[in-house]
């Protein structure tokens, strides 16, 4: 991972971000897709975007922390959690701020501020799509990996946009393939999106965020997960 963060090509349109390819060894890749939780072991994500008309929702997610880990089996839980040390490691948070020094410095001068990082599953079932956007202010670095099984579905990945007047014209399409990914710094114009998906589409994300606004998103992460679990049983009632 470390090999293809550091000599992986950096594009600059329509923002600067890497295309990354190759990502993991291909038997622990394979062994990674094995050990995807169960659906109803992800956490439904209720945003207006992933809404089906019903309420019900299209997105649901999986952090890899030890307490969700734990009641998965013991060779899937062993591999969750090897992804979560590598992913979280200084190494690779090196790597991929070294790649976006300019962008970086551009946001935050030569003093980066405390950063926080999250590792999770994602799971967007057919109907997901989110809407252009270039991330909230938290964010500071993302790096999306996909998981997708064979090469069958390259359209449902990642489109990239570029401010058009008073709208945007997508400029390309990160390809949905195996093993695949991308990563870039947020800035006011990393405009991003997922047009409606027709296939279920795993993925595997880090982010990270300002350490300083930990508290606050984590009361409002609390919050909505109490009305995301609210709202799934009154549904199942």
């Amino acid at each position: 991972m470390l090999e293809v963060v550091r000599a992986g090509p950096r594009r600059e349109q329509p923002f600067a971000h890497q295309l990354l390819e190759g990502v993991l060894p291909a038997d622990f890749y394979a062994e990674l897709l094995a050990s995807l939780p169960d659906p109803h072991q992800f956490e439904p994500l209720f945003h207006k975007d992933a809404l089906r008309p019903d309420g019900s929702t299209t997105r649901s997610t999986f952090e890899l922390e030890a307490d969700a880990l734990a009641p998965l089996p013991a060779r899937a839980r062993a591999c969750l959690a090897a992804c979560r040390e590598a992913f979280t490691s200084a190494a690779l948070r090196d790597a991929l701020f070294a790649r976006y020094a300019d962008v970086l410095g551009e946001r935050f001068g030569t003093s980066m501020p405390g950063l926080a990082a999250t590792v999770k599953l994602q799971r967007d079932e057919p109907g997901y799509r989110i809407g252009v956007h270039p991330d909230t202010s938290d964010k500071v670095m993302l790096l999306q990996l996909y998981l997708a099984p064979d090469g069958s579905h390259p359209e449902i990945g990642t489109a990239l946009y570029r401010r058009e007047g008073a709208g945007f014209m997508r400029v390309d399409t990160l390809p949905f393939q195996p093993n695949t990914g991308y990563s870039f710094a947020r800035t006011e114009e990393t405009w991003h999106g997922v047009e409606a998906i027709g296939a279920l589409r795993h993925s595997l994300t880090l982010n990270y965020r300002l350490e300083s606004q930990r508290l606050r998103r984590g009361f409002k992460k609390r919050i909505l997960r109490q009305i995301s679990r609210f709202a799934h049983r009154v549904r199942a009632s």
